[in-house]
């Protein structure tokens, strides 16, 4: 039976990619379906495409939003000329030079953004009062491989991921 909601989906390449995802099975079951995931994509970018959808799309609280968070050790930009840039995990990718790593990024910051953008998501879909469901496509809580990769876990990473994990 197709629901008579719209569905909109957002997320990395778990949720959007060359070949259908979960994202594609699910949306055949609505009569209207739109899917925001993107390749490589951090949660800073899902984070911004929810809000340009709920401007674009005027969500209500008679949609849906299901939404498959991403890791954070992903870093989206937009250059000057306003391309968006979503190159997948910093720690095993070649996109980004060991000194752009070493003196622009950090563990902390990624941890510290990924707060700040789930955050902002749960603020910004309760505030909707739509039907949602956020799900994990990685571990955000920064063990095994996560933890070798670590040079600075700190009270600030602690607190994210805590405040994090509270929020589901």
């Amino acid at each position: 039976m197709i629901k008579d909601k719209r569905l909109f989906t957002f997320g990395c390449s778990l949720t959007f990619y060359k070949w259908p995802t979960w994202a594609d099975f699910v949306g055949t079951q609505y009569k209207y379906f739109k899917n925001y995931g993107r390749h490589g994509s951090g949660n800073f970018y899902i984070a911004s495409q929810l809000y340009e959808c709920h401007e674009v799309e005027n969500l209500t609280k008679d949609d849906v939003v299901l939404i498959m968070l991403s890791s954070a050790l992903r870093f989206d930009t937009i250059t000057s000329d306003s391309i968006v840039q979503t190159h997948g995990n910093l720690l095993n990718n070649d996109y980004y030079d060991r000194k752009f790593i070493e003196n622009f990024w950090s563990e902390e910051f990624g941890v510290y953004s990924s707060w700040f953008s789930i955050s902002s998501i749960v603020s910004l879909l309760k505030n909707i009062g739509c039907e949602y469901k956020i799900m994990f496509g990685f571990n955000m809580s920064f063990t095994e491989t996560y933890e070798k990769n670590l040079r600075n876990h700190n009270m600030r990473i602690n607190n994210c991921l805590n405040i994090i994990n509270r929020l589901y």
